[in-house]
């Protein structure tokens, strides 16, 4: 829906860190509320159990890895793997050319927006002596603005911002070179 602010007003329930089990027992009443709000409930009950599967798998995995190599040694690499990561990140930010641009785009107008659509800008200042990347998204209008920021928030968590001639590992470590400025809500 064009005018919503945000998922929430589109009708979505978003349940961010809900215990959706306890004891490989499901809570029945948060399963429900979910049923409730989706058009196709059985559909929705179906891809529930797949990612729960999915995660389950991926648990019995992760046990059986620390089991094997232990889990001091499991978090000592992953600390590793961010630091190495960062390391690539700089790298690929110091061979960039330093600048600013900045990038404006239109949405189309949609009910109660004005006719020529809303216009929306991002800038975007690379400096290579300091290995940094800063992308201000502040200047853009109220809540219109939140699924863009969001997007742009998963896009900078997973790294994607070095060039891509160059290739690097996918990590948090990426991350720490970049710095999103978002708007007030």
């Amino acid at each position: 829906m064009g005018t919503a602010r945000d998922v929430y007003n589109e009708g979505a329930l978003i349940f961010p860190a809900v215990k959706i089990q306890q004891n490989f027992q499901d809570n029945e009443v948060i399963i429900r509320m979910c049923e409730l709000r989706i058009r196709v409930p059985k559909q929705w009950r179906g891809d529930y159990i797949a990612m729960l599967g999915a995660a389950r798998i991926g648990e019995q995995e992760l046990e059986k890895l620390g089991g094997e190599m232990g889990w001091e040694s499991l978090r000592t690499h992953t600390s590793q793997w961010f630091d190495y990561s960062e390391q690539r990140m700089i790298r690929a930010i110091s061979k960039m050319r330093s600048g600013r641009a900045v990038a404006r785009g239109r949405h189309d107008p949609v009910p109660g927006s004005p006719a020529e659509g809303i216009e929306i800008q991002v800038k975007v200042t690379i400096d290579a002596a300091e290995a940094t990347i800063d992308v201000d998204l502040r200047d853009n209008p109220g809540g219109l603005l939140n699924e863009g920021v969001a997007v742009a928030d998963r896009f900078l968590r997973r790294g994607q911002r070095a060039p891509r001639r160059e290739m690097r590992p996918t990590a948090k470590g990426n991350r720490r070179a970049a710095d999103l400025k978002r708007p007030q809500r």
